[in-house]
C-alpha cells in the first residue's frame, strides 16, 4: 500500500466513523483530490496553527 492510498483510506475512515472535521498536515494532503471527501479537512502547517484552530 502506498503511503497516498493510507492517507486516503484514514480520511475515508474518519469520515465513515462520522466525523465532520479533520486536521491534518498541508503536506500529507499533497496529491489528494480533497473534493472526494464529505468530511471538512483542516490543513495545517505548524502545531502552532493547529492550536489555534482548536482553541
Amino acid at each position: 500500500m502506498t503511503w497516498r492510498n493510507l492517507r486516503r483510506k484514514r480520511i475515508a475512515e474518519a469520515e465513515k466513523l462520522g466525523f465532520k472535521k479533520i486536521m491534518v498536515s498541508k503536506y500529507a494532503v499533497k496529491g489528494l483530490d480533497l473534493k472526494k471527501f464529505k468530511i471538512q479537512i483542516l490543513q495545517v502547517s505548524k502545531l502552532e496553527a493547529m492550536y489555534q484552530l482548536i482553541f
